[in-house]
């Protein structure tokens, strides 16, 4: 019968689910982001995973804001999500913490929004941020389409699950 729809989504405790969103799509991800990936030089690999980990961060944290609004049972999920990347207690890393994940969100969602999106733009100010100044558009269209594609990865992601109390 159609009106029956079974949710076939992962359902997880929101802990576990925010621990494994942090493990696969942060810090797994920031381990193994190499600049060669991008025809970058091995010379910006730090500065490239330093920026890249507080992107992935924010890009998790954006999808779980968003489903959040959609599921207000994601709630707990974004709480224990923001636990793993945020210090207990406000100090002065924790809140330049929070304000370069909120920089960083604002940014994707730049990159994202179809009306005037320049991604080759965007590559450029991301790549000089950290002291990179790259003109090759090839180069600045794979790292482009990389964070797009990343977004929907995430996006998709955390869809797919369901957390249970």
């Amino acid at each position: 019968m159609a009106w029956f729809k079974r949710d076939t989504r992962h359902a997880a405790p929101p802990e576990e689910i925010a621990q494994s969103l942090w493990q696969i799509l942060v810090k797994e991800t920031a381990d193994k982001f190499d600049p060669g990936k991008f025809l970058l030089p091995q010379s910006i690999a730090l500065q490239l995973r330093s920026k890249a980990r507080i992107y992935l961060e924010a890009a998790v944290l954006h999808a779980l804001l968003q489903q959040t609004e959609k599921e207000p049972s994601y709630e707990s999920v974004l709480r224990a999500y923001e636990q793993l990347i945020f210090p207990a207690q406000p100090d002065y890393d924790g809140m330049k913490t929070l304000q370069a994940c909120k920089s960083a969100m604002q940014d994707l969602v730049v990159l994202v929004r179809p009306e005037g999106s320049k991604p080759l733009s965007w590559s450029m100010a991301w790549l000089s941020g950290i002291g990179h100044e790259e003109t090759n558009p090839a180069t600045l269209t794979l790292f482009a389409n990389y964070w797009l594609s990343f977004l929907a990865t995430v996006i998709e992601s955390v869809n797919g699950l369901r957390p249970v109390t």
